[in-house]
């Protein structure tokens, strides 16, 4: 390595993240400000919009629970959960973005889970299961559907 060089790639690095965090910062204000902007809010339970689900890649044994170092997943093909859904007094079963054979893992929002996620904004729940595994997922508020 040559002398001098640790220091540019610290700098590199530092402005990288630098970077990534005020992106990151702007895409929540912009996502408020956008919500806000199209009227979207839903005065029953003040969540803006339909929410995404956020599947974890991981398959799961049938009572483990999701390992919360695993963060990779996609929102690829999941529900959006609208808001007379959230603001409902009956829970719901949703698909899941994909299934084994002719199965199709699917998810199941309770009343209790529809409250968590109006009450505290997120909530994580799991799929049925299907070839012995399953998988976890979340919901999120400020993760809004276009």
């Amino acid at each position: 390595m040559r002398k001098g060089s640790g220091m540019k790639r610290r700098s590199f690095i530092y402005r990288v993240l630098h970077t990534i965090v005020i992106s990151s910062s702007s895409s929540l204000l912009l996502s408020a400000s956008k919500s806000q902007a199209t009227g979207r809010t839903n005065t029953t339970n003040n969540i803006p919009g339909s929410l995404k689900s956020f599947a974890f890649y991981q398959g799961l044994g049938e009572t483990e629970l999701r390992d919360p170092s695993r963060i990779d997943g996609t929102y690829y093909n999941m529900p959006c959960i609208n808001p007379e859904d959230i603001s409902s007094d009956q829970g719901k079963v949703y698909n899941f973005w994909h299934g084994h054979r002719s199965q199709q893992h699917q998810f199941l929002l309770t009343i209790e889970d529809l409250e968590a996620l109006r009450e505290h904004g997120s909530v994580e729940v799991y799929t049925n299961i299907i070839d012995g595994h399953r998988h976890a997922l979340k919901i999120t508020s400020g993760d809004y559907c276009d």
